[in-house]
């Protein structure tokens, strides 16, 4: 943005406590964002002891948060003395009062003992007709009441020890059944419609049996018969559904206008039972059928309708997969996303290869089986520890914004990142709090979105960068105005791109968004190459690369600043340095600077650039037509001067340790270019010779020797006998100081680029500009410095008995 008229603010790190945690800490909600699930509520109620709904929930909640937009709401049975999540507690689902205003409901519980204040809401929910998801243990999700339960099993004991005396099965009496005793499983009462419980009756099946062997019998899923077109099995193929639960027993057929979607073909193992092995040994790989148990095949995925007396008819769909380990099948997370987008009527939306399924987050399955109340204590898991929409990276880079709390990243302001570090300690975490305290009151978090009202202070990485990688996406409103800090100097630039009054048009607004705006008018990158944004209200994304203070800027996958130098916004006005402004810091936060209308930031990554890439990166931008190599990587052909100081080492001119004298080019250049990569070791001297005539010393036979120097080695920073500014890196020795504090370490390769034309010198080093001078104006002793007017030379070495090494040396010549 503008900074002549900025009024901004900016943001702090946030607090350690995720906001997309609810206000009850015991449930996690994922607000959602963009898709067909927005506006719409899904509360899933987990607790089971064996297959680790605990896990596999949140994470389906995740993916249908992030990717499709829905709110998602996940329940646990949680300890009450502890807080914990533990299943082995039967009788405590807080926040089942949530299904009042759900759109749906998604149910993975095992024979749950609830209290008939929190079982009301379930049966509640099952009136209004609403969706209903069923995965694994839904066929048998609440116990009978106990007195129930417990006349049932002694008329069963009787029956298997003596038929004759058991008589028919008995009616159980109201009275023991209480007002939910019908969603028990196995219902057997007055209500006949709900014979069997909730799972027969809204389901489709209760608890039978394990058809195939359990821990050593996987399932693998075939398309039923007539549902290969169902917007269910969408992009899913036979055979690509695997899980190492095994199929459960249904009594076929099932009920009313139940339809049977995915078969579960009974897999025998290949390899050895292994108990350590989340599946038990079992893999994918596994293809032969138990032959006896497929002969038919068991449904393990269906959809069908409910309805109770009095109340709306609703829509359900049912798999008896869908343990933890199960779930990191995307098969199986398709189908279930599928049957979620089925349920609320929204088939049509389905796409023809399938919904997205893709993981948020780490996902890392536990092995299921029952486990013991210490294992459950040991673990520790409260529902704290899974909120928020933790972000996948892509690969090689890391999440700035982890999608659930802002640790990583302080306050931050229009201010010299530089004056910032030379504070002391104390200074600057005073700063840093009085930036959060403000920030505190414009920034939150909203699902997977970092938002800004307009106002407060900006949000900064904790972290400083050098040359990196960033993705990021923004969104914002009418007439808002905001950009992002590139090592804390403003900035690639954000607004509303369609304002077009003549202020607009003076700022550049019509041109588009992403140009460095704060570069000098005219200066390449200013203006973006091309108008790239979307309408407001939708996405748009940035990718940008930073070497040195070279940026290129891509907008929505369209290339807008193209290698451009980014100047130094904080020293562009500063007299002192009008002919040599300073580059922007070697290294710097990220900061996201807004102001004058809400903007949501969201997918934010960064990849640190390590030197090799950066100086091919460097290189690559420099690569215009007219450069020619004048060195082979073999020997020193096409060189003069002192070449029996010098060697090549693995494809690099290197001056022999002990050794000097100048070496250079056949050929004499006026203006050029010239390109090269250099080594320093530590301490390392030597020089760049700039016009030589080929005898003499280069630093004042010839125009000019650029300084190759270590420079803040102990040796030449010896107390009251410190170097001359004008000998350090990149100076025009003994007449202009280079700018300092971007060479590498010793031992890493440098980019430098050299550009001479008439007087006047430009050197660039690792992207950052740190000499640019006119020797012309540059007052200095004509009787030593002889040739600094000279109008062509030689380009070469100038070697001070040091093993600095120099390799891929390119010149295009301007004359």
């Amino acid at each position: 943005m503008q900074f002549t008229r900025i009024v901004v603010r900016a943001l702090l790190a946030f607090t350690l406590v995720s906001n997309a945690l609810s206000a009850a800490d015991d449930r996690v909600v994922y607000e959602g964002t963009e898709g067909p699930g927005r506006g719409k509520h899904i509360v899933f109620v987990s607790g089971d002891e064996e297959y680790h709904s605990e896990e596999a929930l949140p994470m389906l909640a995740k993916i249908l948060a992030r990717h499709h937009g829905f709110k998602c709401t996940v329940l646990f049975a949680i300890d009450p003395e502890t807080g914990i999540i533990n299943p082995r507690v039967r009788d405590n689902i807080p926040g089942l009062e949530t299904l009042e205003k759900a759109d749906a409901m998604v149910i993975f519980t095992r024979w749950r003992i609830l209290p008939d204040e929190q079982t009301k809401f379930i049966a509640d929910f099952v009136e209004t007709g609403k969706p209903i998801i069923g995965l694994r243990t839904a066929t048998h999700p609440i116990a009978p009441p106990t007195k129930a339960h417990e006349m049932m099993r002694r008329w069963m004991g009787m029956k298997k020890r003596n038929p004759d005396k058991a008589g028919p099965r008995p009616v159980i009496p109201p009275e023991l059944l209480g007002p939910y005793g019908h969603l028990g499983d196995g219902y057997w009462g007055p209500n006949k419609k709900w014979t069997g419980g909730f799972g027969k009756f809204i389901i489709g099946e209760k608890w039978v049996a394990h058809h195939g062997r359990h821990k050593h019998e996987s399932t693998r899923g075939f398309i039923a018969p007539g549902a290969e077109s169902h917007p269910v099995t969408r992009g899913i193929k036979d055979g690509e559904i695997w899980g190492s639960t095994d199929v459960y027993t249904i009594d076929l057929p099932l009920p009313g206008d139940s339809k049977p979607l995915v078969l579960g073909q009974v897999v025998k193992r290949k390899g050895e039972y292994n108990k350590d092995d989340v599946d038990f040994g079992m893999r994918p790989s596994d293809t032969e059928p138990v032959a006896e148990k497929n002969d038919p095949m068991m449904p393990i995925a269906w959809t069908k309708s409910y309805q109770d007396d009095g109340g709306e008819k609703g829509r359900v769909f049912a798999t008896t997969m869908g343990s933890s380990a199960d779930l990191a099948n995307a098969a199986l997370r398709k189908l279930v996303v599928n049957g979620v987008y089925w349920a609320f009527d929204l088939a049509n939306l389905i796409p023809e290869n399938g919904t997205k399924v893709d993981l948020v987050g780490d996902y890392k399955p536990s092995q299921y089986g029952f486990a013991t109340d210490e294992y459950w204590k040991k673990r520790n898991l409260k529902p704290s520890d899974l909120a928020g929409l933790e972000l996948t990276a892509p690969t090689g880079f890391t999440a700035l914004f982890n999608g659930k709390d802002l640790k990583d990243w302080r306050g931050g302001w229009t201010f010299d990142h530089r004056q910032f570090l030379d504070m002391s300690k104390e200074d600057r975490a005073k700063q840093i709090k009085d930036w959060t305290t403000d920030m505190l009151e414009h920034w939150s978090i909203k699902g997977d979105e970092l938002v800004n009202d307009g106002h407060g202070k900006y949000a900064t990485t904790r972290k400083d960068y050098g040359d990196f990688e960033l993705l990021i996406e923004y969104k914002t409103v009418p007439k808002a105005d905001s950009g992002i800090y590139l090592r804390g100097v403003p900035q690639v630039q954000i607004w509303d791109s369609n304002e077009n009054d003549e202020r607009a048009k003076r700022l550049g607004k019509p041109l588009g968004s992403g140009g460095l705006w704060n570069n000098n008018p005219g200066s390449p990158g200013k203006d973006p190459l091309v108008k790239a944004d979307k309408p407001l209200g939708q996405w748009n994304k940035f990718r940008i690369v930073m070497v040195g203070s070279r940026v290129s800027v891509w907008m929505n996958d369209k290339l807008i600043v193209d290698h451009a130098t980014m100047h130094n916004y904080y020293d562009r006005r500063n007299k002192e340095y009008k002919n040599n402004l300073r580059p922007v810091p070697k290294r710097g936060p990220i900061e996201l600077q807004t102001h004058g209308g809400e903007i949501r930031w969201r997918n934010i990554f960064i990849r640190e650039i390590g030197t090799e890439e950066a100086n091919q990166i460097l290189a690559d931008g420099d690569a215009t037509d007219g450069f020619k190599s004048v060195f082979n990587g073999k020997d020193l052909s096409g060189w003069a001067g002192a070449s029996d100081n010098y060697e090549v080492v693995q494809g690099a001119i290197r001056c022999k340790k002990g050794k000097g004298g100048n070496l250079f080019t056949e050929q004499e250049y006026g203006d050029f270019v010239a390109t090269l990569e250099f080594k320093l070791p530590p301490g390392g001297n030597n020089g760049l010779a700039i016009r030589y005539p080929g005898k003499g010393n280069p630093a004042y036979d010839g125009m000019t020797e650029l300084q190759v120097l270590d420079s803040f080695h102990s040796k030449y920073q010896r107390p009251g006998r410190e170097i001359n500014a004008f000998q350090y890196h990149g100076s025009a020795y003994s007449m202009v100081a280079a700018h300092t504090g971007y060479l590498r370490n010793t031992g890493d390769w440098n980019y430098q680029k050299v550009t001479v034309k008439g007087s006047t010198i430009q050197v660039e080093l690792n992207g950052a500009i740190i000499l640019d001078t006119d020797l012309s104006k540059v007052k200095a002793d004509k009787k030593r410095h002889k040739g600094k007017d000279l109008k062509k030379g030689h380009f070469g070495f100038a070697g001070h008995s040091d093993p600095v090494a120099f390799r891929n040396i390119r010149i295009k010549s301007l004359d």
